[in-house]
């Protein structure tokens, strides 16, 4: 017989049933052909098996006592180890009972194999070393032989070491054995460290080591445990810590009807499989299990394990699994039970998968795994049995790019009950990829992210599955985020708690024709669409938004085939272009749309079954239009947000809303974007709930540019509209500017201003009617000034008042100047022990001096025409006047006086015009600062002259400025009078004054945007006085003269200039106050020497016309001489 170079003595292919060799028959010749040795050792190893498989009876050493030999009676080994190669092996056949011990100290260390046992007959046949002896096979032998056709067990057990120049341990079990047991410590093979072939015997087979290094120099030949266990074995075990091995770690058929059971600590192969087990069992075989903990098969699988149909459960479980060239763990399962995977750390298969189960006719799957990877699939799993597949990724699935390969992939067959997968991360062509073809549910669940190079979570359900449910977290594809087909009977749920990103297509994909479709999303966002959804089911569709979903097409495009279609968005919904002249929201189903988010762009909803909008956040939709369907009765649009109909100042928008059935608006529509010219259509009736329409308007006459809500129906309800001025200067109207269009009928409080609208001076109103619509509405301008303007018109006047204030009369700023010659004696009242005296009369002057006052005027002016006002005046003069020139006629003096003081406005706005509600009056406060000159004329027969040049500057705050203006006034005054005595001290003093004041500030803009500036400032005050006063001298007990003025005065003043005004926004606005007034007044004037007096007068006024005019005033002085 010649044995080919690529065949074994006994085998199958690992993955295959297959035969691939020839069986050796035990005393036949032998012939090797040279090309068939696929190592040089094989030779020795085969020619050794063949001889002592011919032997027979007992083979031993000669009488005469080597080192490690065995004695041929006890079967007793002694003697220690020769030098490499020197021992003569040991060959033992016995035919019955075989017990082969060792002494202390024994140990073999042959040219060839060392020990070789061979059992026949009756009785077990065992190897037992106890002592850690050494057992060396040299050259090409093997270390230990054991085998035998006996009808007990075989058994080897060893706690030293083992090694040799082929294989570690060969045990075989002939047909009477009735097991095999195999307990060792430490293997150290060129070839197979433990194997076990050709076993056909009918008991357990197990397998114990502690070590096995099968890879000691020849690279990829050795296998750790090689086994062919027959189909009459009954239970394989093997318990081994750690395998080195060149070709593979565990290798085999076991082909018995017992359990297959495998644990190893750790593996490590250069060539092959970490674990290639194929359990072609016969009838009545229970399960198989593999425990490993790390495993490193740099060529081929992991761990592959393939079961056949008479086998129950297969288990897998591993720690890191790293397979350099085909899987990481590969479980074929065609047996009737349960598939269990479980790597609880890192398992990479470099060449095909990272965790791969077939599974052709079992029951349930489940893999658990923590991190896994593969150039194909991550984990994939082909379930073709009966039960359902469970999938839990506590890790990342990292698969290939590629399209037909996904993070984790699952195909479910028909029989299949359930698919359920549990993930953190996954990546691949698909990062989650399932096909459901049975009767059950899908559920997928996934808390970090999917991403696919064409779908982040590729989900199927056929038309015999039921519900089909996605949660995930964050989901990336390039065509799709998420992709949800369920051709099945339940409901489709997707819930997506991150992003889901599709960048050549869609955000999120789902299409159903079970029951509901629900999917409930954070972030959307797609090349087309942000979430697509295709329904023909028996239920609704309804999509729930929380975050941003955009689509180049479409936010959200939602199909169904009539069923409804339900839309609620809390957070954005918009196209890719964020432009409000796209697409938002599509559907063509019966839509109800509830956005209390932002919607920007249109909506499109094209059924004729009823559509609604119901807005309680905002709705950017400016300049679009947007479509509600055929049925026109049953659609409607509720706002109580806010709706943006307009926001580009710089162009027109043309905002239409077609079909709307009832536009019911309880929030805010706004065309408002600083540019007038906006239309918003309503093609249906409007109902008011309380809500705003807010536009642009340039306030002026008729023919002003605006912004226009046009209703094509009828307009109801209350409706509050706020116009903001964009430039309007304001100007009368006569009809009024058009801002509501309505073409059916409208109730006359369907609109109205909040309050009146002020542009330029004018107040504006809403009122219904015009010449060109009845139902249409207005804004006109009323005759009366806004607030602003109120305040702002009498700004000029206050000011001037100011200076007229401070200029005074000659008697109010330096009180008596002149005591007559000869006035009348007046007893002074001195004490009891003073006798009445009596001043002599005589002609005195009071000419230089320093004075100083203070003064005060409270007013109240209810002009003709501009703004109602009062105004309260304080101020303290001070000045110094030094006699320029005297004569016996009298003195001339010059003078020089500083004014510093504060005015205080309060202006009566009238009420507001629309609702009649009053408004806050107006404010102007300004503080003064003065300086002026004067020339008096002081004559000593009772005439004098006062002339006075004055300059004032201001720094004024205004409620209608919100802020501060500086104004000045100039002012002059020629006041004359004279004395003429009537006897007994009494004079009269007849006087004339005229003062002129220019007054004028610095332009500003007042809070609604106008500018104003000053118009007319200039007043000519005229004024008629006549003083009555009685004049007493009369000599103090110091000897000092003392002189009293008491008097009274009437006073007519006329105001000659008439008007002052102000341009608010260009337009000239006049304030008109009376202009004749009478005054009447009292003061006086007491000297107690001839160089000291104090002076004050108390004058009231009042217009002499209706209204409410007048004035309180006061001045206190003291006038000092030197």
């Amino acid at each position: 017989m010649e044995i080919p170079m690529s065949s074994r003595l006994v085998g199958k292919h690992k993955k295959s049933s297959s035969p691939l060799g020839a069986t050796l028959t035990v005393g036949s010749p032998v012939r090797v052909a040279q090309r068939s040795l696929a190592h040089p050792k094989a030779l020795t190893s085969t020619i050794a098996i063949a001889a002592a498989l011919s032997c027979g009876g007992m083979v031993a050493a000669p009488s005469a006592a080597f080192a490690g030999s065995c004695d041929p009676a006890t079967f007793v080994c002694s003697g220690a180890a020769g030098a490499p190669g020197t021992d003569t092996p040991i060959v033992i056949n016995n035919p019955g009972a075989t017990a082969v011990t060792t002494q202390p100290g024994f140990g073999i260390n042959a040219g060839g194999t060392a020990i070789t046992i061979i059992g026949s007959g009756t009785g077990d046949v065992s190897f037992t070393d106890a002592n850690q002896s050494s057992i060396t096979a040299g050259g090409l032998g093997n270390g230990i032989v054991i085998s035998g056709g006996n009808t007990g067990t075989i058994n080897v057990t060893s706690n030293g070491v083992i090694t040799a120049g082929s294989d570690g341990i060969i045990g075989t079990m002939g047909g009477n054995s009735t097991g095999l047991t195999i307990d060792v410590n430490e293997v150290n093979a060129a070839n197979h460290g433990i194997n076990l072939n050709g076993n056909s015997g009918t008991g357990d087979i197990s397998v114990t080591a502690n070590t096995i290094n099968a890879n000691t120099d020849n690279g990829a030949i050795g296998t750790g445990i090689d086994f062919d266990n027959g189909p009459n074995t009954h239970d394989f075990t093997v318990n081994v810590g750690t395998i080195t091995a060149g070709s593979g770690g565990i290798s085999g058929f076991s082909s018995g009807n017992g359990n297959t059971d495998i644990t190893v600590g750790s593996i490590t192969t250069t060539g092959g499989d970490g674990v290639n087990l194929v359990v072609d069992a016969s009838p009545g075989a229970g399960y198989t299990k593999v425990n490993a903990g790390d495993i490193t098969a740099n060529s081929g699988d992991g761990i592959f394990v393939n079961t056949n149909a008479n086998t129950t459960d297969l288990t897998i479980t591993a720690n890191n699994v790293t397979a350099g060239g085909a899987r990481g763990i590969y479980a074929v399962n065609n047996g009737t039970g349960a598939v269990n995977v479980t790597a609880t750390g890192t398992v990479s298969g470099a060449g095909i998968d990272g965790i791969r189960v077939d599974n052709n006719g079992g029951t349930n799957v489940t893999v658990n795994a923590k991190d896994t990877s593969g150039p194909a699939s991550a984990i994939a799993v082909n379930n073709f049995g009966t039960g359902s597949t469970n999938i839990t990724s506590t890790g990342k699935a990292a698969g290939g790019m590629g399209s037909a390969f996904a993070g984790i992939y699952v195909d479910n067959g028909a029989s299949t009950t359930g698919l359920t997968v549990n993930a953190v991360d996954a990546e691949g062509g698909d990062g989650i990829d399932t096909n459901n073809g049975g009767t059950g549910a899908t559920t997928i669940t996934v808390t970090g992210s999917a991403i696919g190079r064409e779908e982040g979570i590729d989900a199927y359900n056929g038309a015999g599955a039921t519900d089909l449910k996605i949660t995930a977290n964050n989901t990336t594809g390039g065509f799709r985020g998420i992709e949800a087909v369920n051709d099945g009977t339940g409901e489709t749920t997707i819930t997506s708690t991150g992003t889901a990103s599709g960048g050549g297509l869609k955000g999120i994909y789902a299409l159903a024709r079970g029951t509901d479709l629900t999917v409930t999303s954070n972030n959307a966002s797609g090349g087309e669409d942000g979430i697509y959804t295709e329904y023909y089911g028996t239920g609704t569709t309804t999509i729930t938004t929380t975050g941003l979903t955009e689509g180049g097409s479409h936010g959200i495009h939602a199909l169904s085939t009539g069923q409804a279609i339900t839309i609620n968005n809390s957070g954005t919904v918009r196209n890719t272009s964020n432009s409000s002249l796209s697409q938002a929201i599509f559907a063509n189903g019966p839509a109800k749309i509830t956005n209390s988010g932002l919607i920007t762009g249109t909506v499109q909803l094209v059924s004729d079954k009823g559509n609604t909008v119901n807005n309680s956040g905002t709705w950017d939709t400016a300049g679009a239009t947007n479509e509600f369907g055929a049925g026109t009765a049953n659609n409607g649009v509720n706002n109580t947000g806010t709706i943006i109909a307009a926001k580009d100042g710089g162009a027109v928008a043309n905002t239409v809303f077609n079909n709307v059935g009832t536009f019911r608006n309880g929030g805010v529509l706004t065309m408002a974007d600083k540019g007038a010219g906006d239309t918003t259509t309503i093609d249906g009736n409007y109902v008011g709930d309380g809500g705003t329409v807010e536009i642009d308007t340039e306030l002026g006459d008729d023919s002003s540019k605006t912004d226009k809500l046009v209703i094509n129906g009828d307009a109801t309800g209350s409706t509050k509209l706020t116009v903001h001025n964009v430039g309007g200067l304001g100007a009368q109207t006569t009809d009024g500017i058009k801002v509501i269009q309505v073409g059916g009928t409208s109730d006359a409080n369907a609109f109205r201003l909040t309050s009146a609208v002020a542009a330029g001076a004018y107040d504006y109103g809403l009122y219904m009617g015009g010449a060109s619509g009845a139902n249409d509405w207005f804004l006109r301008s009323t005759n009366e000034l806004n607030s602003e303007a109120q305040t702002s018109v009498v700004y000029a006047g206050a000011l001037s008042h100011f200076a007229q204030a401070t200029l005074g009369t000659l008697q109010q700023r330096t009180g008596g100047r002149i005591w007559p010659n000869g006035g009348s004696q007046v007893a002074a009242y001195l004490p009891s022990d003073q006798v009445m005296k009596y001043a002599p009369g005589g002609p005195v002057i009071y000419g230089q001096g320093a004075w100083g006052r203070v003064g005060g005027l409270y007013a109240s002016y209810d002009p003709k025409k501009g703004g109602a006002y009062t105004q309260g005046i304080g101020f303290l003069q001070a000045g110094y006047e030094g006699t320029a020139y005297e004569t016996t006629n009298g003195q001339l003096t010059l003078g020089a006086y500083a004014t510093v003081g504060r005015s205080w406005v309060k202006v009566d706005t009238t009420r507001d015009p629309v609702t009649g509600a009053a408004r806050s009056k107006g404010k102007i406060t300004s503080n003064g600062y003065g300086v002026g000159v004067n020339a008096t004329w002081l004559g000593n027969d009772g005439l004098y002259a006062d002339a006075i040049g004055q300059f004032t500057w201001y720094d004024t705050t205004l409620s209608s400025k919100n802020g501060s203006s500086q104004g000045w006034a100039s002012a002059l005054s020629l006041e004359v009078g004279k004395r003429f005595d009537v006897g007994s001290g009494w004079s009269v003093v007849p006087q004339a004054q005229l003062s002129w004041t220019h007054v004028d500030f610095s332009s500003f803009t007042d809070t609604l945007g106008n500018r104003v500036s000053i118009g007319d400032g200039d007043s000519v005050l005229g004024r008629l006085g006549v003083r009555v006063e009685n004049l007493s001298t009369w000599k103090g007990e110091d000897g000092e003269t003392r002189r009293l003025q008491f008097y009274g005065i009437a006073n007519l003043s006329y105001e000659f200039m008439g008007d002052t005004s102000v341009k608010i926004a260009g337009a000239t606005v006049e304030q008109q106050d009376k202009r004749l007034w009478g005054e009447i007044g009292t003061g006086a004037t007491y000297a107690w020497n001839d160089k000291s007096s104090v002076y004050a007068e108390a004058s009231y006024g009042h217009a002499l016309a209706s209204g409410d005019n007048y004035t309180a005033k006061g001045t206190v002085g003291f006038r000092y001489k030197w």
